[in-house]
This record gives structure tokens, sequence and C-alpha cells, in this order.
């Protein structure tokens, strides 16, 4: 809690985190809102100021997007758990008599096995990391592979 710029305030009547809102007030908003409000600028003008005084404007006006990160062995893991959720249902036979379909299987074999090492990926330790590691190499090599044998 803090004290409201926009008013006379004594008491401290304004929340903020993620947003602010003053409970005296009611002025509310996000960090733009804020800056607009407390500068009296428009939100295009609050968003330069916001650039210029944390020093992200650009010499030369051109947007710049930061190069993006691999995805780390945790977060492959987590997209084929959540690939192999799909598949266990989209899959599913829908009789005794039908066939299996591979999806199904590659699922069910497999749906177990990936949740243990999301599991201790959690808080890994020097062993289960690498333990991890040697895994998902070993299953991403093996999905490359079917993945050329099936083009």
């Amino acid at each position: 809690m803090m004290c409201c710029p926009f008013h006379g305030d004594k008491h401290p009547s304004m929340k903020v985190d993620s947003c602010f809102h003053c409970f005296a007030c009611q002025a509310d908003g996000d960090v733009i809102d804020f800056v607009g409000r407390l500068f009296q600028l428009s939100p295009y003008k609050a968003v330069e100021k916001l650039k210029n005084d944390f020093g992200m404007a650009l010499a030369d006006g051109k947007v710049r997007l930061a190069p993006r990160r691999p995805p780390t062995v945790r977060q492959q893991l987590l997209d084929y758990y959540r690939c192999l959720q799909r598949w266990r249902v989209r899959y599913a036979p829908q009789s005794p008599t039908e066939e299996l379909h591979p999806c199904f299987l590659e699922a069910i074999k497999n749906l177990d096995i990936v949740e243990y090492y999301l599991d201790c990926s959690v808080l890994p330790d020097p062993q289960t990391e690498n333990e991890l590691r040697k895994y998902w190499e070993g299953l991403h090599e093996r999905l490359e592979k079917e993945e050329r044998r099936l083009a």
C-alpha cells in the first residue's frame, strides 16, 4: 500500500502489484495508465517515456526481437508429454476389435516414463539431469528416425 499520487492522500490507499488501484479515488490501471496519468500523457507518449527512461529506445527506430532461447530438455519433454496425452485420447480404439493405432501405442508405452522424468526434472540433481538428458537424446533420435521413415 502507498499514498496515492493522484489525490491529496495522507493515508496509504493505493495497492500496487502488476496493476494499481486506489481505494479512495478509484484510479486504477497498468503501468502505462499510471505513467500517463502521473505525467498527463497519452498512452502512446507514456510508452515512449517508459522506453526512454529505462533505456529501451532504439537508436535507428527499428524493432529488434530478443534472440529466442532454445527450449530446455524439460520443456521439450513437457511438449512431448502433452502430445502423448492427446494421442491417448484421439487414437484410442473405439471398439475391442479395432486395430490399435501406432500413436495410441506410443502414448500408452511412454506416458508413464515421460511423467517420471518430468517429476525428476522439478528438482534435478546432476545425476538425474544427466539421465534425463540421455533419455531425451535417445527419444529425440528415435522420433527423428520415425519421422524420416514416414516422410
